[in-house]
């Protein structure tokens, strides 16, 4: 039998673009969450 994943809430697989785009964002724009000033 094919198991099925129907909880999107926790988690959910990402579109190859999306990769792509959050790799070009985090080299170039990175800082630290937890910061209290607004660049991170």
């Amino acid at each position: 039998m094919k198991r099925v994943y129907f909880d999107s809430a926790a988690t959910t697989q990402l579109r190859e673009e999306v990769i792509d785009r959050i790799t070009e964002v985090m080299k170039r724009d990175y800082g630290n969450p937890s910061s209290t000033h607004a660049y991170g």
